[in-house]
């Protein structure tokens, strides 16, 4: 009996290492794609902050 719940327990103990293992990969993904998107979304509205400065807004104007 106690070699059956042994093996049961070791069994447990490999599932949750591997869930574990699975859930860092997607939160590795998740921030390197969240990173990505906004890294990506800043780039495109940079050219449009320089427009915005060389039309003569002031600052309060290109932060609204």
């Amino acid at each position: 009996m106690r070699e059956a719940i042994r093996r049961l327990l070791r069994h447990g103990a490999g599932s949750a290492w591997l869930a574990e293992l699975f859930g860092l990969l997607a939160l590795l993904l998740a921030s390197v794609g969240l990173y990505g998107s906004t890294a990506y979304a800043v780039a495109q509205r940079t050219s449009e902050i320089g427009q915005f400065g060389r039309l003569g807004a002031t600052r309060l104007n290109v932060l609204g």
